[in-house]
């Protein structure tokens, strides 16, 4: 094998005797995140110069130890984006000499030995043929998507002509990982072998075997046809107000329009128009940097559970229980009955079954889960659990019995936690002689699909037992914010506005079906009265219940809501509530003949009192204490009660809307209701005209 010096500082180039010239970006390289147009740029001169050399028969290009935890650099790349003329040119350069590459007179392959990526994977789509290292826990995928932003350096236009028709547009709008052998089966992979050495002998053979590169795949009419029919079922479920969403839409369309030379040139147009929306920014700032920084910030603190008790079998508790299991910790799953705890492990029984039958996991994997929950009506069964978490009713009583029963089996070095949505820390931990090793946990249903978890401090819980509980959470797989305590906490307590708001619009006499038409347009997944709907009309009152007192507003939702159970209508279940539900699984909008239809007040108006309104409250919190950073605000909002995404959270929506505007609008707001109180504080900082976020940094109000 000849080694080479090159000029090129990203690159290893070596030659070996067969003619196969093998390009290794360095490891340091993958750890900098500094480097996308850097290491893109020195490929292609570098392949150009390399395939020149008589001696070379082909490429194969590869990461030398790639780093796993490879972190994309948005910030620097909406840095370059400011500077437009010399983003544009940049891009421009390397589209061309990609163009160019892509006529080159030898073959290239990639050599995937791991999980690959964003820009990584859109790197390896530049190769005639790509073979992978086998490795079970690698998986391959666009994040892209989740973050406001399409899959780049022409990773669409390579995908569209690489990949199976069928599955080309999800694997590009969908966001999700695929293993090894899904790539293999979709076009991603071409090959999977055992290992690096027989992989460069296979890549050998291939290039061998095909001297000339391989042309784009041709695009059959009933192919074209299943990928239009794909990019229109996308289009109807994606958020058109999120930038990246509607130009991935184009993009996807003219690659199968334009030939290779034009796209390329519309994607360099589309690249700097998607990174100069505030929007973008936003998204990525919340849903790539917040939530990773939350995930994976380290907490020095000698504990780990390995030992779970959960009293509670119901939905929350055996969703919980299904978490802990997955992540290889041992649960006791208690309840009232032993039949009761039974249906608790039913619970994981069913979702693993699913996952066996769909081929994601193993039935040995199945089994070794399910070996984990141990269902128990007996207390002394909880015996030295490093963590107990309370999951029954939200009811002070019934919380109150129930972890005094089982505190004297928690480990010396564990601590209790309540899974409440709404009651105050300072007032579940008056049942123990320990308030500092109380904390709430609050999960969100369905707690397998749910990321966040809220970490409630009380007045009195420790700073140990907030990193004990911190490093729980974590270890569960989960994103963990930190709030303070105070009735309803953060989450239930703007979400809570939210309905709220939708209540007394209802009472104004505004459609309802407008209200729900209008939420789901401003970028919210579900419409506050089909929200209602689900969780109960009754639920709704027994938080209500919960709450120390309620102001005017609240009041007339509260008595509302019991005259509407009155009639019987309490939501889905019984077949009634803010809508109909009919035998044939539809549901029709339900208008209140006794309220008088107003006349409609404009969508705009409709969604600023919907975004504003949990947005104020949200800054209610962040004044009061109950927060202590917006980005948390932010990540509790969009993660735990689908706040609408384009914002990017509650306080990046102020900072869209601009301060002084948000301000204006709240004070035209405040005749529907003291939820539009406008805080003296909040005033101060529009005159000031201050930002929560300047960029990607958070400012301190």
């Amino acid at each position: 094998m000849m080694t080479s010096e090159t000029n090129y500082p990203n690159f290893n180039l070596s030659i070996n005797p067969a003619g196969i010239a093998i390009l290794t970006l360095l490891h340091h390289k993958t750890d900098s995140s500094t480097f996308q147009f850097e290491f893109l740029e020195e490929f292609v001169l570098l392949a150009f110069e390399t395939l020149e050399l008589p001696e070379v028969k082909g490429i194969v290009y590869k990461i030398e130890d790639p780093n796993p935890d490879f972190l994309e650099d948005y910030i620097n790349y909406f840095e370059l984006s400011k500077d437009r003329e010399e983003f544009q040119n940049r891009i421009n350069y390397l589209h061309q000499n990609f163009y160019a590459l892509k006529n080159r007179p030898k073959p290239i392959v990639a050599l995937i030995n791991s999980s690959c990526k964003g820009t990584l994977l859109s790197w390896m789509l530049w190769a005639d043929y790509r073979i992978a290292v086998v490795n079970d826990r690698a998986t391959l995928g666009f994040q892209e998507i989740k973050y406001g932003i399409y899959p780049g350096f022409v990773a669409i236009f390579n995908a569209m002509h690489q990949l199976s028709a069928e599955f080309v547009v999800p694997f590009l709008t969908q966001g999700n990982s695929y293993s090894q052998n899904e790539s293999l089966s979709i076009g991603l992979l071409n090959q999977v072998v055992d290992d690096e050495e027989t992989a460069l002998k296979e890549a050998q053979s291939w290039i061998e075997h095909h001297p000339a590169p391989t042309k784009n795949k041709a695009i059959g009419i009933s192919g074209k046809e299943s990928i239009l029919s794909a990019i229109s079922t996308y289009q109807k479920r994606a958020n058109p107000l999120i930038p990246g969403n509607q130009i991935a839409i184009h993009l996807l369309r003219r690659a199968l329009e334009l030939n290779f030379k034009y796209y390329l040139q519309e994607e360099a147009q589309q690249d700097l128009e998607v990174l100069s929306k505030p929007e973008t920014l936003n998204i990525v700032r919340t849903h790539y940097y917040g939530i990773r920084q939350a995930s994976i910030a380290s907490t020095e603190i000698d504990f780990e559970l390995k030992r779970l008790g959960i009293l509670g079998a119901g939905m929350m508790g055996s969703g919980i229980a299904y978490e802990a299991a997955r992540s290889g910790v041992d649960v006791v799953l208690k309840d009232v009955t032993i039949e009761q705890a039974n249906n608790g492990k039913n619970y994981s029984e069913k979702i693993t079954s699913k996952l066996v039958q769909q081929h994601k996991i193993s039935e040995i994997s199945r089994d070794t889960l399910l070996s984990h929950i141990h269902p128990t009506e007996d207390v002394n069964d909880l015996n030295e659990s490093d963590l107990i978490i309370e999951a029954v009713f939200e009811d002070r009583d019934l919380k109150a019995t129930v972890t005094k029963e089982s505190l004297l089996f928690i480990s010396k070095n564990g601590f209790f936690a309540s899974n409440t949505t709404s009651l105050p820390i300072a007032d579940l931990a008056v049942s123990t002689e320990h308030p500092e090793n109380f904390i709430g946990l609050h999960f969100f249903s369905p707690v397998d699909r749910m990321a966040l978890v809220e970490v409630i401090v009380g007045k009195q819980t420790s700073d140990e037992t907030l990193n004990k509980a911190l490093k729980v959470v974590r270890q569960l797989g989960k994103v963990p914010i930190v709030v303070h305590d105070g009735p309803a906490f953060f989450t239930s307590r703007i979400f809570f506005n939210y309905l709220l708001e939708a209540i007394t619009m209802v009472l104004e006499g505004i459609p309802a079906g407008k209200i729900e038409e209008v939420a789901k347009k401003s970028g919210f997944a579900v419409g506050p009265l089909a929200v209602l709907d689900e969780i109960s009309l009754a639920l709704m009152l027994h938080v209500y219940d919960q709450l120390p007192d309620l102001h005017n507003s609240q009041q007339r939702a509260y008595a509302y809501l019991k005259a509407m159970l009155s009639q019987e209508r309490n939501g889905r279940k019984a077949g009634k509530g803010f809508y109909d539900y009919l035998p044939d699984g539809k549901k029709e909008i339900w208008n209140d003949e006794t309220i008088s239809t107003v006349s409609e007040l404009p969508d705009q108006e409709i969604s600023k009192r919907l975004l504003h309104v949990m947005a104020l409250d949200s800054f209610r919190c962040l004044d009061e204490g109950i927060l202590t950073k917006p980005i948390d605000g932010d990540i509790g909002s969009v993660l735990g009660v689908g706040y609408a995404s384009q914002t990017g959270g509650v306080f990046g929506h102020i900072d869209l809307v601009g301060i002084q505007n948000f301000v204006d609008d709240c004070k035209r707001f405040e005749k529907f209701g003291e939820q539009w109180n406008v805080p003296d504080s909040l005033v101060k900082l529009a005159e000031r005209n201050f930002t929560f976020y300047n960029g990607f940094e958070s400012n301190s109000p």
